[in-house]
């Protein structure tokens, strides 16, 4: 195990994809990162000090990235919000919605 303080910060061109230009501004924007079979997109997440902390706290405790406990939280929310009644009702009504105005564009 690591100790907690550690900082490991790789250089940006270390990580980058080799197709990725990162002396543009613009590199990061909706940057596919390839994970084995798998393209994933990159993004950022700002998170106050405190949460950081605990997810830093975390991710140590459990030997694990913090990308990785990231992931797991937020595939188990999409799971649990996905079984809601209350929240399929306000999917089943924006895709109603969505239906509507793909078919009033198309009439354009």
């Amino acid at each position: 195990m690591r100790p907690l303080r550690q900082q490991v910060t790789p250089r940006l061109a270390d990580i980058a994809a080799p197709s990725l230009d990162i002396h543009s501004p613009l590199w990061y924007l909706d940057t596919e990162i390839p994970e084995g079979d798998n393209s994933m997109k990159a993004m950022t997440l700002r998170l106050d000090e405190r949460e950081y902390e605990r997810l830093r706290t975390l991710a140590f405790v459990e030997d694990r990235a913090m990308t990785d406990v990231i992931r797991e939280a937020i595939r188990e929310y999409i799971q649990h919000k996905a079984s809601h009644d209350e929240f399929r009702a306000s999917l089943e009504r924006a895709m109603q919605e969505n239906a509507q105005l793909i078919a009033e564009l198309a009439q354009h």
